[in-house]
């Protein structure tokens, strides 16, 4: 039984180093492409954002009761099969409407591995506290993999901006296929007694009743919809902000595409550092340190982004940027370690797609406020109320650690 588990445990490495590098060869210069070559304004490419989490609202339930009631590795090989179909239609044609219906397949191939990828290798390892490393580990080895994405990301946009798109696209197609010959399924147990809509139902009913029972849940599925308010325009409008906004150096005289490669390159490998960092800090995933972690990271990224917003020199703004994607990437596998470890095995695809779902609910209402707000106001403006979105969270990880101590005393009682 460990030859297998630990043969998905590498496979689940490759997975994650091979994904983050198509993923980052695909975004890293996605908002230019639009800019420039499709032309979009602010509030455009904060649509674009709504589209595609449109999509992910009404496909993310759906698809995580699949993982459950069906196949875990299935479903994440459709996911990857779609998600590249979605990139290589976008980086085809830059139009408008193109797009955002390139958005659509992305978000449904999207909702195939969320929530199912994390439930998948947590079966298969079978331990809570293997599942919280290897979920760490895997962060680690995707900001690697990112991080030569964003190398082969600038190098094909000096030929076309859309090429890069296409390459990720391409890319995450092959991972799909490579899939079907290594990826096994050796844990999974189906929570339905068969793959019906009848037992999917069931299965969603489940997951809801352990969202309602535990309070815990509940402040972590809200702090969830505060972050995704303010994410559509961190991540659809940073590009813009610095373009409008901001004076690129005149020396070296770099293009933006090579000064936008370094400003991720710098931002990841930070994060290599700092996720490591909290690799070894967290302890397990039932320690009661985890929400204090959670709330240092969102108060940080409160910080930046309101100084984003507020700041006038280029140099200081990318210092903001880079501490807010820090925090960010330090923050999610801290979030999905503490879900984890508060959810049975039969129910884990279906509510971490619903915690998803409350992502993307957030980044509907959100996004295109602030993206109006940024076109018939100004990015400077949308990025301080951005910023100011986020002090909920805060609130809700600070009732949320009082009430783990409290659950913690309990049980030690």
């Amino acid at each position: 039984m460990v030859r297998p588990v630990m043969n998905q445990y590498r496979v689940f490495l490759a997975f994650s180093a091979g994904s983050a590098l198509f993923f980052a060869t695909y975004a890293t210069l996605s908002a230019i492409y639009r800019i420039q070559n499709a032309g979009l304004n602010p509030l455009q490419l904060v649509l674009v954002g709504t589209v595609l989490e449109v999509s992910v609202f009404f496909f993310e339930v759906p698809t995580g009761v699949v993982a459950d009631t069906v196949s875990r590795r299935r479903s994440i090989i459709i996911g990857m099969l779609v998600m590249g179909a979605g990139f290589v239609l976008e980086g085809s044609l830059p139009f408008l409407g193109w797009i955002l219906f390139a958005q659509v397949v992305w978000g449904l191939g999207y909702t195939f591995t969320s929530g199912a990828v994390e439930a998948w290798i947590a079966d298969e390892l079978a331990d809570d506290h293997l599942a919280t490393r290897a979920l760490l580990r895997g962060t680690q080895v995707r900001q690697v993999g990112a991080l030569v994405g964003i190398a082969c990301s600038v190098l094909l946009a000096s030929l076309s901006l859309g090429l890069p798109l296409i390459v990720g696209g391409i890319g995450h197609l092959v991972i799909g296929g490579i899939l079907i010959l290594t990826m096994a399924e050796t844990a999974f147990v189906p929570s339905g007694r068969r793959a019906t809509w009848r037992g999917m139902a069931g299965t969603f009913r489940r997951g809801l009743g352990v969202v309602r029972r535990r309070k815990i849940v509940v402040a972590m599925f809200g702090a969830t919809f505060f972050l995704g308010a303010f994410s559509e325009t961190f991540d659809r409008l940073w590009e813009a902000h610095l373009l409008a906004g901001f004076d690129f150096p005149p020396a070296p005289d770099w293009s933006p595409l090579v000064w936008f490669g370094l400003i991720d390159a710098g931002a990841l490998l930070l994060s290599v550092a700092a996720t490591g960092a909290t690799r070894r800090w967290i302890g397990t995933a039932h320690s009661v340190r985890v929400p204090y972690a959670l709330i240092a990271t969102v108060l940080v990224l409160m910080i930046s982004v309101i100084g984003l917003g507020i700041v006038g020199e280029f140099f200081l703004a990318v210092v903001l940027y880079q501490a807010a994607v820090l925090v960010r990437i330090v923050h999610a596998p801290l979030l999905k370690a503490w879900l984890n470890a508060l959810v049975e095995s039969g129910t884990k695809a279906t509510v971490f797609s619903m915690q998803g779902q409350s992502d993307a609910v957030g980044q509907l209402a959100g996004g295109p406020a602030l993206g109006w707000l940024a076109t018939a106001g100004s990015l400077r403006v949308a990025f301080v109320v951005a910023g100011l979105i986020l002090m909920p969270a805060v609130i809700l990880y600070i009732w949320a650690a009082a009430r783990s101590v409290q659950v913690e005393n309990i049980r030690g009682t």
